[in-house]
């Protein structure tokens, strides 16, 4: 399995990511925990599906 953690730290290091999720989890957005939550699913479901190896 190390290539899913290469995988896994191509992504975190990705900087386009690491700025959504600022987006996303910012404290100045007056959203509740649940919105925050919901948002964060539907992100990094999105980005695990973009990442996830194929299996031939």
């Amino acid at each position: 399995m190390p290539h899913i953690r290469a995988l896994a730290v191509i992504i975190f290091k990705s900087v386009g990511y690491k700025s959504r999720l600022r987006e996303i989890t910012g404290r100045s957005k007056g959203r509740t925990l649940e919105q925050v939550i919901g948002k964060l699913r539907v992100y990094l479901t999105g980005w695990r599906n973009y990442s996830q190896p194929t299996l031939f």
